[in-house]
């Protein structure tokens, strides 16, 4: 594996081992790892993991990025943006993904085999009905008072919502909270700066299981440059992050996952194709404040995680072709961040009736399907580095927008939300990180399609798994179909593969490299 591999500071890291050994927290460390948003930024903070940006680091020099009504925000992190995602998993269904070449059916197998590795919390509730869970070893939800509160009024007004086309239940995370890793889950509400006991999932923690097997080879501070096709293998041309030394790797299969943005660059480098505009499919996001209709008392100091607490999803024709998912996100800190932003010297004044009215404040994130959302286009420029634009193509999400609210709104007695109308607020394009298909599956690929292994045309042996193969974006949670397509993808090639020697290790460095 050849990987970037930008990691968290020393400092920080030092921090989360002390925390990792003790259950009394002193609040300096705390500090350390817990950063101050800026809330009121132009296109909405930088979800940061323990404080730090490193995410997002290391990137610049070697994908120069172009930024034009677009917010994509690519990572050369160890475990790429898993390192400061949200923990939300949700598959995908056959009527949101008509326009591939292949079903859920095709899927099924492999979201099982993802969740062998990857812990998962989920209820076996009214969800299931549309949305296998896929596993039977799911551990129980914990959710805050507001939740439980809201789900109860929704269960109660069940036969209404259904027959609207809601359907609803708790929300399903990646995240370890049986104490299997020796640490559980103390509901500190630090989940959106990142677990102190780091029991949110990242692809970091499963490539440190990889490396304890002798047949699998880390390669840190790794920058690929483009990829040559050979009729044996394939070849990988990169240079050191840190060094910039040019380095070449051999390998019978390549297997491309570097994220939407690199990964299509990476491939228009190898087709030598600049110039050439390619388009992005993206799940728009919004953000819709609400007032529940029943309230929680002292819910700032409830023991509670502030990851994502329900989904609500509508399937109605009249709003969208498509499933909306909704996230319902019940109190966290960063809402008393928003206000204290938005009110400044008057916020001490305010601060102990806000305080009563966090009882009664979810935030929604809505997101839509592709088929519903802007794109952006991206065009590569021959330079040293390479450099990238991306542009946004603004659709007519905000019409969306205003039919799910309105939606909200004619059942908000049933559902006990109403949407703080004045403080709704959308993204840009890319801004959810949803996004892909610059390179779609397709069954008789042409052009910048790919085959249904993520071959793009012209290609034998090297496969792209990552979300750029996608012909759409469900509105649903990305990442766990990523996974189980990456699973299907790489284990159909393995199938039809005959290695030249069972021995050969799954890279081998070229001669010329030296890999310490």
């Amino acid at each position: 594996m050849l990987d970037a591999g930008v990691v968290l500071e020393k400092e920080k890291r030092d921090v989360l081992v002390k925390l990792g050994k003790s259950k009394d927290w002193p609040e300096k460390l705390i500090h350390k790892i817990k950063c101050q948003l800026d809330i009121g930024a132009k296109d909405g903070p930088y979800k940061l993991s323990y404080g730090s940006d490193f995410p997002y680091k290391g990137l610049a020099e070697d994908i120069p990025l172009a930024l034009d009504g677009a917010l994509c925000r690519p990572s050369f992190a160890k475990g790429g943006l898993s390192t400061v995602w949200g923990a939300a998993v949700l598959p995908y269904i056959d009527e949101d993904i008509a326009a591939w070449p292949i079903s859920v059916a095709d899927l099924a197998p492999h979201y099982e085999e993802v969740l062998s590795f990857m812990p998962l919390v989920a209820g076996n509730d009214e969800l299931v009905e549309r949305f296998p869970l896929y596993t039977k070893n799911a551990q129980a939800p914990r959710q805050s008072k507001q939740a439980s509160l809201l789900l109860s009024r929704l269960r109660k007004n069940k036969k209404k919502l259904y027959g609207e086309g809601f359907r609803f239940g708790s929300s399903r995370l990646a995240v370890q909270l049986d104490p299997k890793t020796g640490k559980e889950c103390v509901s500190c509400g630090l989940c959106l700066y990142g677990c102190p006991y780091e029991l949110i999932y990242s692809s970091a923690q499963t490539l440190e299981e990889l490396r304890k097997n002798k047949r699998f080879l880390y390669v840190p501070d790794v920058v690929v440059e483009r990829v040559e096709d050979l009729p044996d293998g394939a070849q990988i041309i990169a240079h050191g992050r840190l060094t910039k030394e040019k380095k070449n790797f051999s390998g019978e299969k390549v297997f491309v996952g570097c994220g939407a943005v690199p990964s299509t660059k990476i491939m228009l480098a190898s087709l030598e194709a600049y110039e050439v505009p390619i388009t992005f499919k993206d799940s728009q996001q919004f953000l819709i404040p609400c007032l529940t209709y029943r309230g929680v008392n002292n819910v700032t100091s409830e023991k509670l995680h502030t990851l994502c607490q329900m989904y609500v999803e509508i399937l109605d024709k009249k709003v969208d072709p498509r499933h909306v998912h909704l996230q319902i996100y019940t109190y966290n800190d960063v809402f008393e961040q928003w206000l204290k932003k938005k009110f400044k010297f008057l916020y001490p004044l305010f601060k102990f009736p806000f305080r009563l009215l966090m009882g009664r404040v979810v935030v929604i994130k809505a997101f839509l399907h592709s088929d519903s959302s802007g794109s952006i286009v991206m065009n590569l420029h021959k330079a040293n580095p390479p450099k990238v634009t991306l542009q946004g193509i603004p659709s007519a999400p905000r019409k969306r927008l205003r039919k799910i609210v309105a939606k909200i709104i004619k059942n908000t007695f049933a559902l006990g939300l109403l949407p703080i109308l004045p403080i709704l607020k959308g993204s840009k394009p890319g801004g959810a990180n949803h996004y892909g298909g610059s390179f779609p599956m397709a069954q008789n690929p042409q052009g910048f399609q790919s085959d249904v292994l993520g071959r793009p045309c012209g290609f034998k042996n090297v496969h792209l798994i990552d979300s750029s193969v996608f012909p759409s974006i469900a509105s649903q949670t990305i990442t766990f179909t990523i996974m189980a397509n990456a699973h299907r993808i790489a284990s159909q090639a393995v199938e039809e593969f005959k290695p030249v020697s069972v021995a050969a290790p799954l890279i081998n460095p070229a001669a010329s490299v030296k890999v310490s």
